[in-house]
């Protein structure tokens, strides 16, 4: 990673920070087309199933890396074809907490996969990439 500097993600470096940002702009700007929120990991699982069939593979391993923990699970598909599985994990620091974000093409091939801090004033702190693992 990058040395700190000023600025949110300021600790992602280069072309991750861009694409990152760039999946963020795709999601944020597209049309939402369904968008379906679990209060807690086990009501999650339970809503795999209705889910596309494309899809249902990555739900189950993102459900499968996630602890109990976990709250706020989030499934949206967007009008350019992206698939969205979102998660949140309370912060040692009350009212901090990280998001877990998984993007999938509508076959169910991973786009992306990465986890945004937030500190307890609301403001991203860092973003760490998981996958892509390498610079682009």
């Amino acid at each position: 990673m990058g040395s700190p500097n000023s600025g949110p993600f300021s600790y992602v470096s280069g072309s991750l920070q861009l694409y990152a940002e760039a999946l963020n702009y795709h999601a944020n700007n597209s049309l939402l087309i369904k968008s379906e929120v679990s209060p807690s990991k086990s009501d999650f699982v339970k809503s795999i199933n209705k889910m596309d069939s494309t899809i249902r593979k990555e739900a189950k391993l993102f459900a499968k890396r996630t602890g109990s923990s976990y709250t706020n699970f989030r499934y949206e598909i967007h009008e350019n074809g992206l698939h969205v599985l979102r998660a949140t994990k309370p912060g040692d620091v009350p009212g901090s907490y990280a998001e877990y974000v998984k993007f999938l093409y509508k076959d169910g091939t991973i786009r992306a996969v990465f986890k945004d801090t937030v500190d307890n004033k609301g403001n991203k702190v860092h973003r760490h990439i998981k996958w892509p693992t390498k610079e682009l």
